[in-house]
């Protein structure tokens, strides 16, 4: 079941099988020519999540009024309201995604490419919960918005695409950067990129961002 509410799309639908029998929310990312995507991406006020903390105000902004009620309206209806819910999400889907995991405390919630969605406190009760983030190299978007402005933290188990895309589980800090720096500094090189002339993204933070690159690291993984 596809619903698109505003400019907001997601997924609803349940998989079914000999041995599964659960349902996924997933949450789109931006779209490039949707305004409404970056201004709530852009508004970082944040906003209180009641006894949860303080979080991103247009993420929050996002899931109410007639898209909860959609979603609240879906997931309660009689074929699906018994069955285990997983959630998840890429770039501003996957700062959706958490807060709709903060309303419905899903089996589990996975982002890829996820912005800093909530405070320390909002943090904290994500602990203890299923709950995973994948991040691409140098992907801009999971540094966003910076760590120290308004304590803005990531939530759940960290899952690391190097850059030669191979897949690390909750690397050190020292690791990511010196892996990043490497990455940013020979991908002019090895992409040949020339501004206004080649199609590749003049940096890699933009093009670590792609939900394709996501795909082909966790291609990779599962076929070593």
């Amino acid at each position: 079941m596809r619903f698109v509410v505003g400019s907001l799309s997601y997924l609803i639908f349940p998989l079914i099988t000999n041995l599964w029998h659960f349902v996924v929310l997933a949450f789109r990312g931006s779209e490039p020519d949707v305004a409404k995507d970056y201004l709530t991406d852009l508004y970082l006020n944040p906003t209180e999540f009641p006894d949860k903390g303080m979080v991103h105000g247009g993420f929050f902004a996002a899931l109410e009024g007639q898209v909860w009620d959609k979603i609240q309206q879906t997931l309660s209806s009689e074929k699906l309201k018994n069955k285990p819910l997983w959630i998840t999400g890429h770039s501003l889907g996957a700062g959706l995604s958490t807060i709709a995991s903060a309303h419905l405390g899903p089996h589990g919630l996975y982002d890829f490419g996820s912005p800093r969605v909530g405070d320390s406190t909002f943090q904290a009760s994500f602990e203890g919960k299923n709950v995973h983030r994948f991040a691409n190299c140098s992907d801009l978007v999971t540094h966003l918005p910076p760590k120290d402005l308004l304590d803005y933290q990531h939530m759940g188990t960290l899952h690391y695409f190097d850059a030669d895309s191979n897949y690390h589980l909750s690397p050190s800090n020292i690791f990511m950067y010196l892996d990043q720096f490497r990455a940013q500094t020979f991908y002019p090189q090895r992409k040949l990129v020339i501004p206004f002339l080649s199609k590749n993204l003049f940096l890699r933070s933009f093009a670590d961002h792609n939900v394709i690159n996501y795909s082909y690291g966790i291609w990779k993984a599962l076929h070593k």
